[in-house]
């Protein structure tokens, strides 16, 4: 958000000599500089407590975000849009996943949770982006990503390997493992440097979707290990971590999808999760991870009775919450090019 931005670039609103005093002890961003007490802080810079809110104050006029018209909105989301490629899920989310939104995607095993991530993966990077990938359940395969990045580039996959132009877009994928909510944690923290904006660019390529974050999964690391048997201690980290996520995609301009596992009851025909009356099962974390996600997008396995074969690779894609659709199934199917 704007309250991180770095007391350097505020010289506007500072003198020189105050940010550099800040700095020297331990005030580095704006919110620091306004979560300071003011005795603290008038013993800190020796001034009178009039200037230093005279300072606070100039900060919050200089960070606080300017009303934009509704068409200056609708242009920067036409700009901050990665578009998935399943045919009816774009139209639904108005282009594609947009920049500053957290999707879920939820199914249960089997159902194309990590091919849709590595899809996504590979369209970002295609797209000029850079995706970081953290693998929660050592499910990612470079292979795969291969193949799909050389689909979307229209080239054929026995040749993906040699081709300069794949392993140009292979190299902007950034892959990383975590085996607990900690190291999660860890990684998303070491993440915001890669998508900083570059020095020189222009406000369209600001505004520009520069890739995406992927978190597959957060539930494995949530069941596993110590905080999976302290329910608190797990629901504490778990807030964290989606306050986090939502603080990076909006701060950062990226797109964030993260999958989930399902939780309850299996059906007695043996069949997998449904959005229908009688399912018992529902997306795992809790309500307030539920709440923290803009769209959430429910893969079921799905035999329609004209479906060409293989049967098995059909799922709907159910569009379960999001401020801009219904809740509505898309019917699609696994192949080459993911989801």
């Amino acid at each position: 958000m704007a309250s991180l931005k770095p007391l350097s670039e505020c010289c506007d609103a500072l003198p020189p000599v105050v940010v550099a005093k800040a700095q020297q002890c331990g005030l580095h961003t704006v919110q620091d500089f306004l979560h300071l007490a003011l005795p603290e802080g008038v013993s800190m810079f020796a001034c009178p407590v009039q200037e230093l809110r005279k300072w606070q104050r100039m900060l919050c006029e200089l960070v606080t975000p300017k009303p934009a018209s509704c068409l200056e909105t609708l242009e920067k989301r036409k700009l901050s849009c990665l578009k998935t490629g399943i045919e009816g899920l774009d139209d639904l989310l108005r282009g594609g996943i947009h920049a500053g939104q957290v999707v879920e995607i939820v199914g249960p095993a089997g159902a194309g949770k990590t091919q849709f991530c590595l899809m996504m993966a590979a369209r970002a990077v295609v797209a000029g982006g850079t995706a970081v990938y953290i693998d929660t359940e050592s499910r990612f395969t470079v292979t795969r990503l291969f193949d799909m990045i050389s689909i979307c580039l229209g080239i054929e996959k026995d040749d993906a390997g040699d081709s300069a132009t794949v392993r140009q877009c292979a190299s902007r994928c950034m892959v990383c493992d975590a085996d607990s909510l900690d190291s999660v944690q860890q990684r998303l923290a070491a993440t915001s440097s890669i998508f900083q904006p570059q020095e020189g660019c222009s406000g369209e390529e600001h505004d520009a979707c520069k890739g995406i974050i992927i978190l597959d999964s957060l539930a494995a690391p949530a069941r596993l290990g110590g905080a999976a048997n302290n329910i608190q201690a797990r629901q504490r980290t778990l807030n964290s971590i989606s306050a986090t996520l939502k603080l990076m995609a909006s701060r950062l301009r990226v797109p964030v999808v993260v999958s989930n596992q399902v939780v309850g009851a299996a059906r007695a025909d043996g069949g997998s999760w449904t959005q229908g009356s009688n399912s018992r099962s529902t997306a795992a974390l809790g309500l307030v991870w539920s709440h923290a996600v803009n769209h959430r997008l429910v893969l079921e396995r799905f035999a329609p009775s004209d479906a060409p074969m293989p049967v098995a690779s059909w799922r709907n894609l159910w569009v379960a919450k999001s401020s801009s659709a219904p809740v509505v199934a898309v019917p699609t199917r696994l192949c080459d090019a993911g989801v």
